[in-house]
């Protein structure tokens, strides 16, 4: 049976690494896109499906006049409450279907929306089934080492991220000598670090410290949640995030091992390094995805 994939997009650089990755490799694909979701300008002159997210009888029709056997969902997307859906009759239907898990976290509504696409005839696959050097194995990938201090830190950075998987909070933590500078919420891990910035801008204990200097400055911790669905929304980061750690003052970044994605990832690895700046994959196995 031939195999086509519909990348539903969303922004940020992911989405567009998948289309060219699609392209250098042959694969048939076509995009959706999501009217005031998705940013229009990244996809000026390409040929977009664009869609509203409630309509899903329209969204259904495309996929399949394209034939599309197989759907993958890359990028950040502001999940809409749900006063702001325009919702066709089967979008309604859908969110009858999908319950209480409308009204929960990203994983909830995710993980539903993922069975309803499934039971379309439709199956989902992850980003890095593709580009699968996104993803790395435990281990320092970085000449820096984390500190005793660091390490203590992360540990109770991924503690507390556990704790809160239950809430569908966020996937990253900022925690500096034991004291927590900022947690991730659905505003982002960029607007976490801005958080972060200002607050040592405006407390002199927590000046910003430039790596290199030896000073400890903290370390960003960045976890996929337990029972977190492993096809969609994993945490990720890539040069953008480096830039923001290193003007943060922190002197490292743990992240999970096999289920972090990392965009770009010789060019993430160069910038920590020459940074001063460490990056460290932890293993997670203990905790649960589906």
């Amino acid at each position: 049976m031939h195999e086509k994939i519909a990348l539903f997009a969303g922004n940020g650089d992911l989405p567009h690494k998948l289309t060219q990755h699609f392209k250098d490799h042959r694969v048939d694909h076509t995009i959706v896109a999501f009217e005031g979701m998705t940013e229009k300008e990244p996809y000026m002159g390409q040929s977009i499906n664009w869609h509203k997210v409630g309509h899903v009888a329209a969204i259904l029709k495309t996929l399949r006049s394209q034939n599309v056997t197989h759907i993958v969902m890359a990028g950040n997307l502001k999940r809409p409450s749900i006063g702001e859906l325009s919702l066709d009759r089967e979008g309604m239907k859908w969110i009858a279907r999908m319950g209480m898990a409308a009204l929960s976290g990203d994983d909830g509504f995710l993980s539903k929306l993922i069975q309803l696409m499934e039971g379309e005839g439709f199956k989902v696959v992850s980003p890095h089934s593709f580009l699968t050097n996104m993803v790395c194995e435990p281990g320092l990938l970085t000449k820096k080492e984390p500190s005793e201090q660091a390490l203590h830190d992360i540990e109770k950075g991924k503690a507390i991220l556990n704790a809160l998987s239950p809430f569908d909070v966020g996937q990253a933590i900022v925690v500096r000598e034991g004291l927590v500078l900022g947690i991730e919420t659905s505003s982002g891990t960029t607007a976490m670090l801005e958080q972060v910035r200002q607050h040592k801008i405006a407390n002199s204990r927590f000046s910003i410290f430039v790596p290199d200097t030896g000073r400890y400055g903290g370390v960003l911790v960045k976890l996929s949640k337990n029972n977190q669905s492993l096809l969609v929304d994993l945490p990720t980061i890539g040069v953008n995030t480096i830039a923001e750690v290193v003007s943060s003052g922190l002197s490292g970044i743990a992240i999970s091992a096999r289920t972090t994605q990392i965009l770009d990832k010789e060019e993430v690895i160069a910038m920590c390094n020459d940074n001063g700046v460490f990056l460290i994959a932890i293993d997670t196995t203990g905790d649960q995805h589906v």
